[in-house]
């Protein structure tokens, strides 16, 4: 079968144009987004795995050890929504490992009435 010239619609080279700078942003747009996504799932899962290491350096359970290693392991595999239930997990239990580092261990009592800076008793 031959098409005739008479059959083939005209094309409008402008509107072409116009659609493949289109899709040329959008392409570049998407690729800024997956960049974006790896910089942070790469930085969830140092995060993830420094915050495993130092809780396992300080458990000293062999077993645990272990199921850390593994973990650490699968986290690359891991969806976005995974990796951060597994970074929200693993900072309670890091925090609850190092719980002077965030502020929550007081190093002198407060008062009943909440006044941190009780004054001294002066002498007569």
């Amino acid at each position: 079968m031959q098409l005739a010239d008479e059959e083939l619609s005209a094309i409008d080279l402008d509107d072409v144009r116009a659609t493949l700078d289109a899709a040329v942003d959008a392409l570049s747009a998407v690729s800024s987004a997956d960049n974006e996504r790896d910089t942070l799932r790469e930085d969830y899962t140092a995060r993830i795995a420094g915050m495993l290491k130092a809780i396992a350096a300080v458990e000293r359970n062999r077993d645990r050890r272990a199921e850390t290693a593994a973990l650490i392991e699968a986290l690359s595999g891991m969806s976005g929504v995974q990796l951060v239930a597994c970074y929200r997990q693993t900072s309670a239990r890091f925090r609850d490992c190092f719980p002077t580092s965030f502020g929550l261990l007081q190093t002198r009592p407060s008062s009943a009435t909440g006044n941190d800076h009780t004054p001294m008793p002066t002498k007569p």
